[in-house]
């Protein structure tokens, strides 16, 4: 891949790699609003280690190997953004806003100790003051973020634990936080300990509870559509982030029956990712629905009996991973909506990257292309799939197609990376097919009109029934 005058072969520390570029009816679209679709830069991690990255990774007369969290590379990305036309960069993760404050003071940053325990915890944690928001331009940012004009963010909705507890942090640790549970020296006392404990963290009153256990019990659910929808009638911008992100959408993008058609679809496709894992997957789904409906009815009894039984608990335990993938959505939904988000200041970014787990990568990569169908897949590099090994010798080593010209792309998109000049608009010569185009474009159309009317009637109704 050639960015600038340096071409790229190889990126040590991901697992997978997807370039996405918007289709030309929907660009067009929503540039009349203000709003400029990006390329979508997206690399996968596989966590918690370091094992497997590229050997000899430095440039030969072949291309250059360069590992993801080095300040070569991080820079390299840099150094095609201005402040007019910023680069976006997401990493899985958050931090409280008493950390990212702490983080600030300089006599804290001198001491700070870095991380080497992998890839992920280095680009989060190695760099706390790059997202200082606050602080871009000021000498403490410069001095200690290697980076000027990427606008790094924590991308992880369920990881937010503001003052206000948002539902996408409660549904996921609604299942951490009762995983002790699912072990067979159980006792009664210890089920109502554990239970009393996640109420107490969260300040549940019983109807919030009861309202997130409906929702998990809603996404184990055949009928997806019931979960989504159940999700945005007891989400609002004051208790979800990502109903705080969809409030920033242009008025085209915000239709609310669009987005529940195309996430119950989402939510099916993810969860269909462990169709071929487990053999008895079937089992596995009717006893997480018996631990939360007993959950939801706080029956203590018909827990502690399903806990005695060893085949029970292992189906939890494999439910449990299950249950952690269901709700990943979460990352990825307010991902997307931040980045179609009307921009602040007008400075739409031309480059959104993302680090996150490779399943989210491959699923959101999916969303754009296939199920919304805004953006087509260039590129699309990955070596881990489900029944792959762990211990792939170059399983953290990207072998990057060096055709790929990134200098190209960006001015099909209408930025110069060599120059300062940002003009986003598309070129003749994008290669897009006029046909596909200009007949999905016709039917987004005509659906989107159709779906408007009845979005604001049914969305007044959820509003009144909220108050």
């Amino acid at each position: 891949m050639l960015i600038k005058d340096k071409k790229i072969d190889r990126i040590s520390g991901p697992v997978s790699f997807a370039l996405l570029k918007p289709k030309k009816f929907i660009f067009d679209e929503l540039k009349k609003e203000g709003v400029h679709l990006p390329i979508f830069m997206l690399f996968g991690d596989e966590h918690f280690s370091l094992k497997y990255q590229c050997d000899n990774c430095d440039c030969t007369s072949e291309g250059c190997c360069m590992p993801i969290y080095s300040n070569e590379f991080l820079r390299l990305i840099d150094s095609m953004a201005t402040p007019e036309h910023p680069i976006d960069f997401g990493i899985e993760g958050y931090r409280s806003k008493r950390v990212r404050e702490e983080l600030r003071k300089e006599e804290v940053l001198k001491k700070y100790k870095e991380f080497n325990e992998d890839i992920m915890t280095m680009l989060r944690d190695n760099i706390p003051i790059c997202y200082a928001k606050k602080l871009r331009g000021t000498p403490l940012y410069e001095k200690y973020c290697p980076t000027k004009n990427i606008r790094w963010q924590y991308a992880d909705a369920r990881q937010s634990d503001e003052s206000e507890y948002n539902l996408e942090y409660l549904m996921h640790h609604l299942i951490v936080d009762l995983e002790p549970l699912f072990n067979i020296n159980i006792t009664k006392q210890l089920i109502i300990k554990y239970i009393n404990e996640l109420k107490y963290k969260f300040n549940f009153d019983n109807e919030t509870f009861k309202f997130i256990v409906a929702l998990k019990l809603l996404m184990l659910r055949y009928n997806k559509e019931e979960a989504i929808d159940f999700f945005f009638e007891i989400a609002s911008p004051e208790n979800s982030l990502v109903l705080k992100q969809f409030n920033k959408l242009t008025k085209s993008l915000k239709d609310l029956e669009f987005w529940k058609k195309t996430l119950s679809e989402y939510l099916i496709h993810v969860s269909k990712s462990f169709k071929y894992e487990y053999e008895d997957i079937d089992f596995i789904n009717e006893v997480r629905n018996k631990f939360y409906l007993y959950l939801y009815k706080d029956d203590v009894d018909k827990i502690f009996e399903l806990l005695k039984d060893k085949d029970y608990i292992n189906a939890l335990k494999k439910g449990f991973i299950m249950d952690l993938v269901e709700t990943s959505i979460f990352l990825d939904i307010h991902y997307i909506f931040r980045t179609f988000k009307i921009p602040e200041k007008d400075r739409n970014p031309f480059l959104s990257i993302l680090y996150a787990g490779d399943l989210h990568i491959r699923n959101i990569t999916f969303f754009l292309s296939n199920i919304i169908n805004y953006y087509e897949v260039i590129e699309h590099v990955k070596y881990k799939t489900n029944n792959s090994q762990e211990d792939h010798p170059e399983l953290r080593c990207i072998h990057i197609p060096t055709n790929i010209n990134f200098n190209e792309l960006a001015l099909e998109y209408g930025v110069n990376i060599n120059k300062d000049n940002f003009n986003p608009s598309f070129k003749q010569n994008i290669k897009i097919s006029s046909r596909r185009v200009s007949k999905k474009s016709k039917r987004t159309s005509k659906r989107k009109t159709s779906r408007k009317r009845g979005s604001k009637r049914r969305t007044s109704k959820r509003k009144t029934s909220r108050k």
